[in-house]
């Protein structure tokens, strides 16, 4: 028998989805004040509302873990976070920066940029004002 690739899902544009991993979706957050963290957190969620429609699987640690950390106090520092995000973008087959504003001054997508790219995962922009943000 010869090998099976993974199975080739077509999107509703006809563009062959991949099915072996998940787009991680990196976006600012915490060098802003409550206001601005609420924002970045909807910004990042209609990003990832965008790529699921288009078919893929995603994983954002902001959508994910904003409600969680806001209703039971938890740390909002990239310190705190680092293990989290990172041990979730080892396994990602894409990372995907949400050009939300603060994008470029955040610390926390450079380190995530820098580690993807050491471990040769491909790392791509998504300017969000298409989603009028």
């Amino acid at each position: 028998m010869g090998q099976r690739g993974p199975l080739k899902i077509f999107n509703e544009r006809g563009i062959i989805m991949n099915t072996t991993g998940f787009l991680y979706i990196a976006s600012p957050y915490s060098k802003s004040d409550a206001k601005k963290r609420e924002d970045r957190y909807m910004g990042v969620c209609a990003t990832c509302a965008y790529f699921v429609r288009c078919g893929w699987t995603v994983y954002s640690p902001i959508a994910h873990w904003h409600p969680i950390a806001k209703a039971y106090g938890l740390p909002i520092d990239m310190e705190f976070w680092r293990k989290h995000d990172l041990v979730m973008l080892q396994f990602a087959w894409k990372m995907i920066v949400a050009m939300i504003q603060g994008w470029q001054d955040s610390d926390g997508i450079q380190e995530e940029i820098v580690f993807a790219r050491k471990h040769r995962i491909p790392v791509e922009y998504f300017d969000t004002e298409a989603l009028r943000l």
